[in-house]
């Protein structure tokens, strides 16, 4: 009957060995447990652990055998097989670093290809040592903390700490930890998972220093900036805007500007404006905003309002920038009532000015009219009595006479050109393009006549054409060039150069240069003044307003002129009259 439970292919091999057994008394699985296949009676076969014990009864050899079903444990062993495999496959292939360590010393079971490369090891170089051994924590006292903790709940998630690599270079990671059971271990053992974070807490860093640098900067700008979200209340203010509420900035931080402005109308306004920037999604400024805080101190801004994005939690809100303008505005005031005041002082002024004019003008009337008669008159009897009693005069009398004429046909000359200077002040100017050159010919022309038989060489260079009045610009020319005439009276040959050239920071000149007289260039501060002269009149003849005119003339029209000279070298005047044309 034993037979009919062993598989045919299994029976040969029982009969050999129950023949063995009576031969030599021994038997290869007697007392022992084995795993064979058994026949079910429809012929299918199936797993059995079968224990065989050999037994002798009243002479006679004889065998218990004891079967016990195993499929389901079979089944139960393959699926283990089937599920170490795919759990195998995965913990080698997974893309995070894996490791299986013993809790107590942390001795590496297994560790996947991505631990090696994280911590820089070989496979053979981990299994079967230690993390303590290799001290692959920074802080072996925190990996005793971290084991407590898997011990005490049997799982740790996402704990933040630091580890070493083999060049014992720093890693920073996250570790998520579970207790397991691990084929050929006793007890349950620690399945670990690490994620780099390395480079993002280098990046978190930089960004905490991005930050506090922001922080500084914008504490150190004087205005006010500001970050609010849509219901109103400050993200963000730097120190100028919390000193402007007279708070601290943590006191400012989540209040709004209804907690803030003691004016409910001014935070409303202040609310509209930032609804609009948030829905418009446009940006706003703010001319003028009056603000006036819990303490009734009152001050203006001038305000810029764009919108933004909360990086945290992506909702919209406003940034802003107040600059306060309470000063500006109060010196725009003041500055409004100072030119308030300057306008009543010029027209205080223009009164007066327009007075002295009018006295200047009866003045200048009286000297045309009151003061020639008087001249003309000594003058003309003086004439007279030289034509017809000039026999009857001494010689004496007669000299008296002349220089009576003298004196008041130069003072005639002097209420002439006292009047003409006078003008200059009043008179307005009528500009246009003048020819330089024709003008300067024309003068030259003239001069000449009143010259003839004098050796004089004129040394003519090209003169550009300017913008001025050509009836004050003439009295320029005809004064410089009348003086060169005049003062080289005394060379054998007098040499007169005229010309336009360009001069150190000045720009373009004309000049008239001669070799006369000259003067010493100690009294040159009087040279430009009314009725002043450096020659004595007996050399040479003039009133000693000509130079004054010529200096009043080029200020009016807007340019500059200066000179050089020195006693019996000559004199060299240059001018200036600004280009129209350049802007």
């Amino acid at each position: 009957m034993a037979e009919t439970i062993i598989p045919p292919g299994a029976r040969e091999g029982h009969r050999n060995g129950i023949a063995r057994y009576h031969e030599t008394g021994e038997g290869p699985v007697l007392g022992k447990r084995i795993e064979v296949m058994a026949m079910r009676a429809d012929g299918s076969e199936f797993p059995v652990e079968l224990s065989i014990n050999a037994i002798r009864l009243k002479e006679r050899s004889m065998f218990t055998a004891y079967l016990r079903d195993i499929t389901d444990r079979r089944q139960a062993e393959a699926a283990l097989r089937q599920s170490e495999a795919r759990f195998a496959k995965a913990f080698r292939s997974n893309p995070a670093a894996m490791c299986v360590t013993t809790i107590k010393e942390g001795r590496f079971l297994e560790v996947n290809e991505r631990y090696c490369q994280l911590f820089d090891f070989a496979r053979e170089e981990l299994i079967g040592r230690t993390s303590v051994e290799l001290a692959l924590w920074a802080s072996a006292p925190e990996r005793t903390l971290v084991m407590e903790k898997l011990q005490a709940s049997g799982i740790v998630h996402d704990y933040q700490t630091q580890f070493r690599r083999k060049d014992r270079g720093l890693l920073e990671a996250l570790i998520s930890m579970e207790m397991i059971e691990f084929p050929g271990e006793h007890e349950l053992v620690a399945i670990s998972m690490f994620a780099d974070i390395t480079e993002r807490k280098r990046t978190e860093e930089r960004l905490r220093a991005s930050e506090e640098r922001l922080r500084l900067i914008t504490n150190l700008v004087p205005h006010g900036i500001f970050a609010k979200n849509a219901a109103g209340r400050y993200l963000f203010v730097n120190r100028a805007l919390a000193d402007g509420c007279g708070l601290s900035v943590e006191e400012v931080l989540e209040k709004n500007d209804f907690d803030l402005v003691s004016d409910r109308a001014q935070a409303e306004a202040y609310r509209a404006d930032d609804l609009v920037v948030i829905r418009s999604g446009l940006p706003k400024f703010i001319p003028e905003e009056a603000n006036t805080d819990l303490a009734g101190r009152r001050r203006i801004f001038q305000t810029t309002k764009v919108p933004f994005t909360v990086p945290e939690t992506g909702e919209r809100a406003v940034l802003g920038v107040s600059v306060d303008i309470t000063e500006r505005k109060q010196a725009e005031a003041e500055i409004q009532r100072l030119n308030a005041d300057l306008e009543n002082r010029v027209a205080e002024r223009t009164a007066e000015l327009q007075a002295a004019n009018q006295e200047l003008e009866a003045f200048s009337y009286s000297v045309s009219h009151d003061l020639r008669a008087p001249l003309r008159a000594i003058d003309g009897f003086s004439q007279a009595l030289l034509e017809d009693y000039a026999p009857q005069l001494p010689e004496g009398g007669q000299r008296y006479l002349k220089t009576i004429r003298r004196g008041a046909q130069q003072m005639g000359l002097l209420i002439d050109d006292l009047l003409a200077f006078s003008r200059l002040t009043r008179a307005p100017l009528h500009k246009r393009e003048v020819n330089v050159e024709q003008m300067v010919q024309h003068i030259l022309d003239e001069l000449r006549l009143q010259n003839a038989g004098r050796q004089i060489e004129i040394q003519l260079g090209a003169l550009p054409p300017c913008q001025g009045d050509p009836a004050l610009l003439r009295q320029v020319w005809i004064n410089l060039l009348s003086n060169a005439f005049k003062y080289t009276r005394q060379r054998e040959t007098a040499v007169i150069e005229i010309g336009f050239g360009s001069q150190a920071s000045r720009g373009g000149a004309y000049h008239v240069r001669d070799n006369g007289a000259g003067f010493d260039m100690r009294y040159a501060d009087k040279l430009f003044g009314v009725f002043q002269r450096l020659h004595r009149s007996e050399e040479f003849e003039g009133t000693g307003v000509g130079l004054a005119i010529v200096q009043r003339i080029v200020l009016r029209h807007g340019g500059r002129i200066w000179f050089e000279a020195a006693i019996d070298r000559g004199a060299a005047f240059h001018f200036t009259l600004p280009d129209e044309n350049k802007s």
